[in-house]
């Protein structure tokens, strides 16, 4: 029986309370038995959930799963992470790669090295873009926004132009109209924010989990979501 460990997430969501260890799984129809559970790892940008993995031997990844003759990625761990310790384990990565592909002293690299602090800027960097992005759309639908309700207010009011005239016949002031017809265009606004409100409230409502006593005691899971999605994973 072929061995792996899992992620934290990998057995809650497969094994929920029971014990995940000695227990089976089929994975592109080759067994495998849980062997270990790994310590919380949490997410990062560039990886997401750390603990959503599965870890089986690399020769059964090549022979029985993958079947391909290249990766497409390497994570090193380092013992330290001081700057000096990661800029001299950079510099090694390259040397390693650069003599297992080949590449001659002018060539450029043909490979990716990505420090953690890289991929921190990275990740800063794309929530500046957000950031910007919903700025700018925000700034639009504004200026939308009163453009619709100029044009509205100015609708109603020729529309209202008979009324209006029989509140100046009785005395009103110009002063007292428009204050009237600002008063049921912010009336008009927050009815619509509201609704729009409430609209994403049930949008963003949580969707109910399914019922704990689901039926997931077994052990065997030939056919699992979350097996097809390990797999997918392992397949990018």
């Amino acid at each position: 029986m072929r061995e792996y460990v899992i992620g934290q997430t990998v057995a809650r969501e497969l094994f929920g309370n029971t014990e995940a260890i000695g227990a089976e799984i089929v994975i592109n129809q080759v067994p495998f038995q849980v062997k270990g559970v790994l310590v919380p790892k949490g997410a990062s940008p560039a990886e997401g959930d750390r603990d959503a993995r599965i870890v089986i031997p690399i020769g059964t990844f090549y022979d029985r799963l993958y079947r391909r003759l290249h990766l497409d990625q390497i994570v090193v761990q380092a013992r330290d992470s001081s700057a000096d310790t990661l800029a001299s384990l950079e510099q090694q990565i390259r040397v390693v790669l650069r003599e297992q592909h080949r590449i001659a002293g002018a060539d450029t690299d043909d490979f990716v090295v990505r420090l953690p602090d890289t991929i921190a800027k990275e990740a800063r960097g794309l929530s500046r873009s957000v950031f910007l992005l919903l700025l700018g759309l925000s700034g639009v639908g504004a200026v939308l926004a009163m453009l619709v309700i100029g044009l509205v207010t100015q609708q109603g009011v020729k529309v209202r132009q008979g009324e209006i005239g029989i509140r100046r016949a009785i005395g009103a002031l110009p002063d007292d109209i428009l204050q009237q017809v600002a008063v049921e265009g912010v009336a008009v606004s927050l009815l619509v924010v509201r609704s729009h409100l409430n609209e994403l409230e049930r949008l963003l409502a949580p969707i109910p989990r399914c019922s704990p006593s689901a039926p997931r005691a077994r052990k065997r899971h030939r056919h699992s979501e979350y097996a097809r999605r390990g797999l997918a994973t392992l397949d990018k």
